[in-house]
């Protein structure tokens, strides 16, 4: 069940903002998704301290396209996970 639905907001990324092309959605069980153009691109679990990078059609060789790694990369970054600087579909853990 959605909790809350925001926009991605730009804190370390160069850009103003990424035109509601992003959103972070707060699940009841406290995960936390990325949504970037309609597709659900990542999940935050905090009680796991895990970043899962999911498979969609529009990832290609476990790859995104570069504002969709943007989106993650920001996403990240503000849960805590440092600068990525390769983005690929898989899980990564916080040190």
């Amino acid at each position: 069940m959605v909790q809350q639905m925001t926009d991605l907001r730009c804190i370390y990324d160069s850009r103003a903002s990424f035109y509601s092309k992003a959103k972070v959605i707060t699940h009841a069980d406290n995960k936390v998704s990325l949504v970037s153009y309609n597709t659900e691109v990542a999940v935050f679990d905090p009680s796991k301290n895990e970043l899962l990078v999911k498979a969609s059609e529009f990832s290609n060789n476990g790859k995104y396209p570069s504002t969709t790694t943007r989106h993650i990369r920001e996403f990240a970054r503000q849960k805590g996970f440092g600068k990525l600087e390769i983005v690929r579909v898989g899980t990564y853990r916080k040190q």
